[in-house]
């Protein structure tokens, strides 16, 4: 994908994104050419709106949508703009749903299981205790101390 592909778009980011988190959207859009800013103006060419806002209003109950439509800035959801991506990149491939991608997410990684407990004393310690799920890390006080 061109590192240019976005050069000359200016566009705005709103709401609680579905499948890529806006720190990454943000990056991927710096990353080739374009330029995010905080708040809809005159030179902005798209606003990309999320499922929800972060105070869970729909997101067509936000400011930066009202001034969008108002100043007649083209709208898209998460969805649109990866579409918009696939078309000026020509790669249809392309997708911002890391599940899509091949990729999973932590929580759907599966524990390991030895098939015999014997084998446990042939691991080396930072393999036998590490964390085999989410819940390993997450509210495990007793167990960090």
């Amino acid at each position: 994908m061109p590192d240019d592909l976005l050069q000359g778009y200016t566009i705005v980011l709103t709401g609680v994104f579905e499948t890529i988190g806006r720190e990454k959207l943000e990056y991927f859009i710096n990353n080739h050419s374009g330029r995010c800013t905080g708040s809809v103006s005159g030179k902005t060419s798209y606003l990309i709106h999320g499922c929800k806002l972060e105070d869970g209003r729909d997101f067509n109950q936000g400011n930066k949508y009202k001034l969008a439509v108002q100043k007649g800035v083209k709208i898209l959801s998460e969805a649109d703009f990866e579409k918009l991506i696939q078309d000026m990149s020509g790669n249809k491939e392309f997708t911002f749903n890391m599940r899509k991608a091949g990729l999973m997410a932590a929580a759907e990684v599966k524990p390991v299981i030895l098939a015999d407990p014997a084998d446990i004393k042939q691991q080396m310690w930072t393999d036998r205790y590490k964390p085999r799920s989410v819940n390993d890390l997450i509210g495990n006080q007793a167990v960090v101390d």
